[in-house]
This record gives structure tokens, sequence and C-alpha cells, in this order.
């Protein structure tokens, strides 16, 4: 730690101990002598499922960018996750792609790939965080409202109550100097900020009632596919159905089909092969043929894009962030929640690298505006194909919208035959190009020219 990084200010507190909150507390303790994290679950000994994380049971990806982030402030973890059974491998060559109807060529590409469960994920993260001494956790806690100043301009802590069941269980007081909000698409601090006396930022919500349902198997030892993941991709408004298989640890697949609105998968087992075989490819469906299910189909709904536009509030108290899902929250097809929890924890970093005022006066603005700008790209891709899903509420695709997504469909059907298309579209969608480096004039000019 540089002399500029040691800790100036004495408590920061996170709500919330998923995978936003973690690498918050993580990039925090550089900064704070102590670090709170205030979590309504009790942590898992293990990488198991936990009701604070409801889609932890379905198929979570690791983008290359966000791998990069978490190895560059979790040494190690790279090298942990694969110890613990995830895997790592080619995206070119072994994950076998279904984009717009075409499948794309498999050869090596040197682009990685990431696959765990979201369980292991998160608790290698957590155990690497929670390693840190500055760090501790609070578990089996609610945040209930926020501690604040006389005069409401400063945010001074949180109180928080015992999750033991009773509604009458006593309240606690956490002081702290900094409260970073990072409990999720489901975050009470609109509610809390009108209740200290300022603005809820204002929301977008763009909601296309995505779907999708998983289940887990043990593929059959006698059948080796020449890939590790199988993907069926959407393309609205035209292909509204797809899934995914990819290894996870044990070498059991994760299998997760989705749909769009009234093109849902179902929850039941009949239902669930059913759908798989009346996908517009037989390759998934073949795939589970020779496989065996290891337990209960499980359902998700709660998927829309929601951005809450705490960068357009002109007046917010010091001592308060938010980042993570509490700020945008995406539509999980796209697979970029984990990659966009590390993204916010590597702003964070850098806003306060850049500050020597110990109380952090107007920090809120500045982040807030960096957050926006480091999550543009992955709202864009996001919901720029959503708004043509049909039944899409909160949303209808701009001039824009729709120049981008035509010019993406013309992307997807070169990129079976033209390398330099093929790669540059896996490292956007790795976040590790920006999508203008699809309008690379050879990449231009060969979609231009293809057919409609």
């Amino acid at each position: 730690m540089t002399e500029s990084s040691m800790p100036s200010r004495q408590h920061a507190v996170v709500i919330g101990g998923s995978m936003a909150g973690l690498l918050a507390a993580r990039v925090l303790a550089d900064h704070f002598a102590r670090v709170t994290i205030i979590e309504r679950d009790q942590f898992p000994a293990d990488p198991a499922f936990r009701p604070g994380v409801p889609q932890g049971r379905h198929l979570h990806v690791l983008l290359e960018r966000g791998q990069q982030l978490l190895e560059q402030y979790l040494p190690g973890f790279t090298k942990s996750l694969l110890a613990r059974g995830g895997y790592a491998y080619d995206f070119i060559e072994e994950v076998r792609l279904n984009a717009a109807g075409h499948w794309t060529p498999q050869y090596r590409g040197d682009i990685p790939f990431f696959s765990a469960s979201r369980n292991l994920v998160e608790w290698v993260v957590r155990q690497a965080v929670l390693a840190r001494p500055e760090i501790t956790a609070m578990t089996k806690h609610d945040a209930v409202e926020l501690l604040a100043s006389p005069d409401k301009r400063r945010v001074m802590g949180v109180r928080v109550r015992e999750r033991d069941g009773q509604a009458d269980s006593p309240l606690t007081d956490v002081a702290a100097d900094l409260v970073v909000d990072a409990s999720g698409r489901h975050s009470r601090m609109p509610e809390w900020l009108r209740m200290l006396g300022y603005q809820a930022p204002p929301e977008t919500v763009i909601d296309p009632h995505l779907g999708y349902s998983t289940r887990l198997y043990k593929p059959h030892a006698d059948f080796t596919p020449n890939w590790k993941t199988l993907y069926l991709m959407m393309n609205p408004p035209n292909i509204l159905q797809g899934g995914v298989i990819t290894v996870v640890e044990g070498g059991n697949w994760l299998v997760t089909l989705s749909g769009y609105g009234e093109h849902a998968p179902p929850t039941d087992e009949a239902g669930f092969v059913a759908f798989a075989q009346g996908l517009p490819f037989p390759d998934i469906a073949e795939a589970i043929a020779h496989a065996d299910p290891q337990g209960s189909v499980y359902g998700y709904r709660d998927t829309s894009n929601q951005l809450r536009h705490y960068e357009r509030l002109h007046r917010m108290p010091d001592g308060l962030l938010v980042t993570g899902d509490a700020f945008a929250a995406f539509d999980p097809v796209y697979g970029q929640g984990m990659s966009t929890a590390a993204i916010g924890a590597d702003v964070l970093a850098r806003q306060l690298q850049r500050r020597r005022d110990p109380a952090l006066h107007g920090l809120w603005r500045d982040f807030h505006r960096a957050m926006a700008q480091a999550t543009a790209t992955a709202w864009q891709l996001s919901t720029s194909g959503d708004v043509t899903v049909p039944g899409v509420t909160g949303g209808k695709p701009s001039l824009m919208e729709r120049v981008q997504n035509a010019y993406l469909r013309r992307i997807l059907r070169i990129i079976p035959r033209m390398k330099r298309a093929q790669l540059t579209f896996t490292r956007v969608v790795n976040m590790t190009e920006p999508p203008t480096a699809l309008f690379h004039p050879a990449i231009f000019l060969r979609a231009m020219l293809a057919w409609k």
C-alpha cells in the first residue's frame, strides 16, 4: 500500500454482501481503517445457495474484463477459482455459439472465458475479501434507515435490525464516515432519501419480460462434445427463445433456457425438456439427452433493465454512494452483472485515489457521474436489443437504436465468415473493447455488403 492510499478515514459501511458489496468493501479497505459489510443473510461456509442471491442457482458468466479486475483487486482470484473447480477456456475455440441462426467457427482465439457457478465465484471473492483484517461482516442484519446529521446534509451511518424473525427486535446504530449502498435492484435508497428531505433519483426501466429456467445435469462419461459452453443466442425481434449449457465445478452442466414474454420456459420437468426440444436448433435437447438431471428446475423472472439516475441529482447528502444493481441492473441474459460489479469497484477506487479531503465532500456527485459513464456501454448493449422485443414495456427503440440494431444484425450475419469481425464482436461482448470497434472500416464495409 502506498503512502497516498493509506487509510485516512475511520469507518466505512457497505449495505449488501454480494459481488458489488464485497468488491466495494475491498476497495474501501485501502482508504478506511475499518470497513463493515451489513448483510441480511448468514454467509454459508461453503459455496452454497443463499436467499439474498435469488439468481444464485442460475447461469452466470464472468466476462474477461470482470476477471481482469477481480485479479487486479484480489490477486490470486483466478487460481483460487480454478482450484475449487472453475474452468478457464478459449471463448472462440470452446464456446459453440449460434448467432442469428448461424454457427460461428471454432478455432484458437486467445480470448479467455471463465465458467463456474455463481455460488462458487462469490464464495472465492468473499473468502479473499473477508481475509482482509480491516473488513468485517455484520450478517443476519437488515439496514432499516440512514443516520444523518441534524441539518441532514451528511449521512452519519446506518440503523440496523437483527433478522431474528421478531418485528420488535432492537435497533442498533452503526456510525460511519461513508455509507455505500450495494443492496441490489430492490434497494430502499430512493425511499431513504425522501425521508431525509431529498428527491429520489429518476428511473429508467426497460422490461422485455425475460424469463428463464435452469437445471443442473451430469453428462454421461461417453458424451464428449467439442465445446464447454453451448449457446443458442436469442436475437429479437425474430428469435425470442434460446438456451445455454456451460460446464461448472464437478464437470456438471448448468442448463439455462430463456425466452421473452409468453415464450418464457416452464419450470416443470416435462415442460423444460419440451422447451429444449422446441428450440430452433436441436443441439441443447440432444446434449441433455446424454445427461442425468441433478435436481429441480428453478425459474426466475425479475429481469428488467433498471437504471436509477443518481448522476442527475443536484442534491444529495455527503457520505453516501450507490453502486452495483442498486445503481444499474441489467437484463441477465447478457451476462454483464458480475463484471459491472467489478467495474463499479474500479470506479470507486479511482475516485477515492483522487481525493485528499478526509470528509469526501461532493464525492457523491463525481462518483455517480463516473458510474453512469462506466456502465453506459453495458446499458446500451442490454437495452438496445431489448427495446425491439415484442411487448417490451418502458421503452421504444429510438431512431439511433433502430440503426444500431440493424447494424448489429449485419454483424451477426458476417461473423461466421469473417474472423476479424468475430474476434472484435467477442471482445466487445467481453467488455475489453468498446462497441465502436465494430465500426472499423474493414468490418463496416463487409457488414454493409451483407444481404438483408
